[in-house]
Parts: structure tokens; C-alpha cells; sequence
């Protein structure tokens, strides 16, 4: 199957700002899960091999699933990809709003992994792989003074405790986090702003936002970044990026024509 041009996530085209919705065992999604599986023959906890009914959101997803996911559907259906931390943050009062979707199975335990994984400087787990982001960016250990969000990796299988390892594309981001630096206390909230990026504002603050689970002193190495319907967190860390269960969705927005650019560009008008 060639690149989809024509695919239309569920939503109100009209409206100008992309649209955002689960990737579902849909043609989209039974071409990315083929395409996902052809990379990962068996691979334990990497391979997909639930059974969904049609229409149904695609679940179990882990980390490099979700990476591997994101980089196939950019290549047969460009407008359309894994939510990134930014934009978790940016359309999060639309993302909450699709617990009300009943008819597409959202669930208030939802959770979904993003496009990107955090790096912190402190030595810690995932060190290998870490390693290999380094280097892929071109930055160096002893430079890191906050966490790093790098975005848009893809994953390919290696023979290794993982089963996989990190592979470069042409989409990827760098962005410093310094609102993730580890430490311990309240649950402060996460704003977007068009020319700031995400900022941090005290959890009392009347401005909606995304609450942030603060990444505790014990955060190193690397971690992936997901969001958490119930409670509407945004959260890092863990040691294992292959953990995955029936609550772990795929969230993905499309943007048909540039409306993200176009608004962030009158936003800053």
C-alpha cells in the first residue's frame, strides 16, 4: 500500500486547528501494525500480536512501539503523527475532550505515550541507549546541564536486552526541559505559549493547564514522556520502556494544512 493522502481522522475538518484522535484498527492502523510487525518478527513485548475489532483503538503500546509507530505513519500518511510533548500541552483541553467520545472506546484510564523520550544528565537507567541518543544529536554527556526532549527517533531491532535500538530520521527535535528537572514537592502546571514553548506555572494558578508529575531525585538516564487521562498528567520516568498494558493508547493528531504553523504564526502577531 502506497502513501495515504486521503485518510480523515474523526473530527470536525472545518474547524482550524488539527485534529487529534486515536489511531484505530482502522486501514491506517491495520497498514502501520503490518508495517510495525515486518520491522519486529517476534520480538518479545515489541511485536504486536493482540486482536482488535474494527474500529477499535490499537492498545499495548510501549515506547518503541509507539516511536516505531510515529515514523510509519510519516511515511504513508505525512500529515499525520504521534502526539509530541508540545503539542500534549498545546491541545490538551481538546485531548480531554475525547473521554466524552464514547463512540470511539476512550476510556478515563487512558494513557498514551508520546513521540519523544527524555534525556536527564544524571547517569541512571537506560544508559546505553541513552548513548546512542547522544550521539545521534551530537551532544555530549558532560554539556548536559537540564533534561533533553528529543523527539521523532525511530527504533529498528537489535539483538540486545531491549530488542531494539535508536535510529536517526530527518523529523527529529531537540528541545531543552529544564521544567523536568528532578525534584520533589507539588504538582505544578504546564502551559503553552506560541513563542515560549511549554512553561511551568504554580499548581494554584487560574490558567488551565496540564498538571506535571515531578520527575523525583531518582529520575536518570533516559525515560519516555506520556500523558494520563485520569487526572490529566503529564509524566516521565520509569525505568522500563517496555512496559505496556490495555491502557496504553496511541494518540495522534493531523494537521492537513499547516494549521499548527498558521496559528502559532498569528499568535505571535
Amino acid at each position: 500500500m502506497g502513501k495515504q493522502t486521503n485518510y480523515q481522522l474523526q473530527g470536525n475538518p472545518l474547524v482550524e486547528v488539527p485534529i487529534i484522535g486515536p489511531l484505530l484498527n482502522d486501514e491506517l492502523g491495520k497498514e502501520v501494525l503490518d508495517k510495525h510487525n515486518e520491522k519486529f518478527r517476534s520480538v518479545v513485548n515489541i511485536t504486536e500480536d493482540n486482536k482488535y475489532k474494527k474500529g477499535q483503538p490499537i492498545a499495548h503500546s510501549n515506547i518503541p512501539m509507539t516511536l516505531s509507530y510515529n515514523q510509519i505513519l510519516r511515511d504513508i500518511s505525512p500529515d499525520i503523527h504521534v502526539l509530541s510533548p508540545k503539542e500534549l500541552v498545546q491541545y490538551n483541553a481538546a485531548i480531554q475532550n475525547l473521554e466524552h467520545a464514547k463512540h470511539l472506546q476512550i476510556y478515563e484510564h487512558l494513557r498514551a505515550h508520546t513521540n519523544s523520550v527524555v534525556i536527564y544528565p544524571k547517569g541512571g537507567y537506560n544508559e546505553g541507549l541513552k548513548q546512542q541518543v547522544l550521539d545521534i544529536i551530537g551532544r555530549k554527556r558532560r554539556n548536559l546541564d537540564v533534561p533533553l526532549i528529543v523527539g521523532n527517533l525511530d527504533v529498528e531491532f537489535e539483538n540486545n536486552e531491549y530488542g531494539f535500538k535508536f535510529k536517526e530520521t530527518p523529523f527529529i527535535e531537540v528541545t531543552n526541559a529544564p521544567y523536568l528537572k528532578p525534584k520533589e514537592g507539588d504538582y505544578p502546571k504546564l502551559i503553552y505559549h506560541p513563542s515560549k514553548g511549554i512553561m511551568m506555572i504554580p499548581p494554584n494558578s487560574v490558567d488551565n493547564g496540564i498538571l506535571l508529575s515531578p520527575p523525583s531525585s531518582k529520575e536518570s538516564g533516559l525515560a519516555g514522556i506520556h500523558y494520563s487521562l485520569y487526572g490529566n498528567f503529564f509524566q516521565t520516568g520509569g525505568k522500563s520502556l517496555l512496559y505496556h498494558d490495555d491502557n496504553f493508547q496511541v494518540l495522534i493528531i493531523q494537521d492537513p494544512k499547516g494549521h499548527t504553523e498558521n496559528l502559532e504564526s498569528k499568535a505571535k502577531e
